[in-house]
């Protein structure tokens, strides 16, 4: 389903290794490494996290009570 696509996501390696898949880095369109995030937000450290630019970027809070 996903060769020869590019795969977005916020911490995308942790998810390929819980499903045992792995896919080309070049293909991988990652918001917790995305350089421009740090450059626009830099107050919220080297490695974002989904909650921190949900809340910075967008106003918005998620992952309020239980996640998985």
């Amino acid at each position: 389903i996903i060769e020869g696509r590019k795969l977005v996501g916020h911490a995308v390696h942790n998810d390929l290794q819980v499903l045992y898949l792995s896919h080309p880095k070049k293909q991988i369109r990652d918001t917790q490494k995305c350089k421009w995030f740090k450059q626009i937000r830099p107050h919220l450290g080297g490695l974002s996290s989904l909650k921190n630019l949900a809340k910075s970027l967008l106003g918005i809070d998620i992952q309020e009570g239980e996640h998985n």
